[in-house]
């Protein structure tokens, strides 16, 4: 059984302590649980995490974290964790393309070139930065997001993206701000100038993905 990815073992995210991202539930006394990417989003887990999560991690086969300090963490109580990447990096940007290639129903990319902006749980501030990058640059400011708020009403705002169309809006674009995770990487794996704003509690995600790939260069705190 294989575990995995993303923020599984972050207890926030999951409505409480989830033990089902364990293996805490009926399985064959020899079924193999291996944990694939698995994240907290932070670089430990919480002491209730540690109470609940552990003793079923000590079943495991192998242990693949995302993050660095997760994988420290775990290896210092005990655990033979390793840093792994995360699946979608496990994929070519043509690989990625492919799947969008023949999509004719999403959204309608841009005609001019554009700056992408996705963003969550941000300040407020970061849209005069946006505002800046655009005007340097002379291009269209688009945000995927799935909430309005006054801020972003000026811009161009995708409202009902899914995966394809997430993926070709990415291809897409001049330039790339965000505070996601997955922002962060469907721009490394497309080759994209971009600008990751650490998020205000969850920056150990990209911290650790830039640090690993040597683009901390990349990180605007």
């Amino acid at each position: 059984v294989l575990f995995g990815s993303d923020q599984i073992w972050n207890s926030q995210l999951t409505g409480g302590i989830a033990k089902e991202f364990v293996g805490g539930f009926s399985c064959l006394p020899q079924t193999r649980k291996i944990a694939y990417a698995a994240s907290c989003g932070r670089s430990e887990l919480i002491e209730e995490e540690k109470e609940n999560y552990y003793p079923l991690l000590k079943d495991f086969y192998a242990l693949g974290v995302r993050e660095q300090g997760l994988c420290h963490s775990l290896y210092k109580d005990g655990f033979r964790a390793k840093q792994v990447l995360d699946p979608t990096l496990l994929l070519t940007k043509e690989q990625w393309n492919e799947m969008t290639e023949h999509y004719k129903h999403g959204v309608k990319l841009p005609k001019k070139d554009y700056l992408l902006v996705y963003v969550f749980d941000e300040d407020n501030s970061i849209y005069q930065f946006i505002d800046r990058v655009a005007a340097k640059y002379d291009l269209e400011v688009c945000v995927i997001a799935y909430h309005l708020k006054p801020e972003i009403e000026k811009y161009n705002v995708y409202r009902n993206c899914g995966p394809q169309d997430f993926v070709r809006l990415i291809a897409g674009a001049s330039r790339i701000v965000t505070t996601s995770f997955h922002g962060t990487a469907f721009s490394i794996i497309h080759e994209k100038d971009f600008y990751c704003v650490p998020h205000p509690i969850l920056h150990e995600r990209t911290d650790s993905l830039l640090d690993v790939l040597d683009l901390t260069v990349r990180n605007c705190s």
